[in-house]
């Protein structure tokens, strides 16, 4: 009976998960990430790069699109004027078509595979266009930024993308940061 219970549990557990079908994305922490995203643009040099309102792209699967518009909805309730003088607008994009990001400050990076992460990244650093992403993991893969959410929110910097993208951030927010190490895979 015990070895029943465990076949039937394993073959449930096979049709049930797949690690390509869409991640469990919070919508408290989606409403974090709305508040704070638009900020980090404005306390880097990317403010530079805004003409008359702030872009953020939004790359995603196609499994992920509802928490991609759940995001841009929290951040258009969060900040239905703009934020400072600046609309906020949004390209929401799959993956595969980064250019539609050309013109952005901040590229949001939903989870997906390694290659197309890759792909993005690269685009990005070409573009010099700022990363964030709601998982922290991608820090290893180059994103520039993610955010640890625990009894305090703390942005985790991984500086070396940043830097070779010619980014440079403000005082406070490196103060208030942890810092990743990709070197040893740890924060300092």
């Amino acid at each position: 009976m015990l070895q029943i219970k465990s076949v039937l549990l394993t073959i449930v557990m096979t049709l049930c998960f797949n690690p390509l079908s869409a991640a469990a994305y919070d919508s408290d922490i989606l409403n974090t990430y709305s508040k704070l995203s638009p900020r980090f643009i404005l306390m880097s040099t990317q403010k530079s790069k805004i003409d008359k309102h702030i872009n953020i792209c939004l790359s995603y699967e196609p499994e992920d699109e509802m928490a991609a518009q759940e995001l841009i909805d929290l951040t258009r309730a969060n900040y239905p004027k703009g934020i400072k003088e600046y609309e906020i607008h949004f390209v929401k994009t799959r993956y595969g078509d980064a250019r539609a990001c050309s013109e952005s400050q901040l590229h949001f990076l939903f989870n997906t595979n390694r290659e197309s992460l890759k792909n993005a990244l690269l685009f990005s650093q070409t573009q010099k266009i700022m990363t964030i992403s709601y998982d922290g993991k991608h820090l290893e893969d180059g994103v520039d930024i993610s955010l640890f959410i625990g009894r305090k929110i703390v942005p985790h910097l991984n500086i070396k993308s940043i830097e070779k993208k010619d980014i440079q951030l403000d005082n406070l927010l490196l103060r208030i940061s942890k810092i990743y190490n990709i070197n040893t895979k740890a924060d300092k």
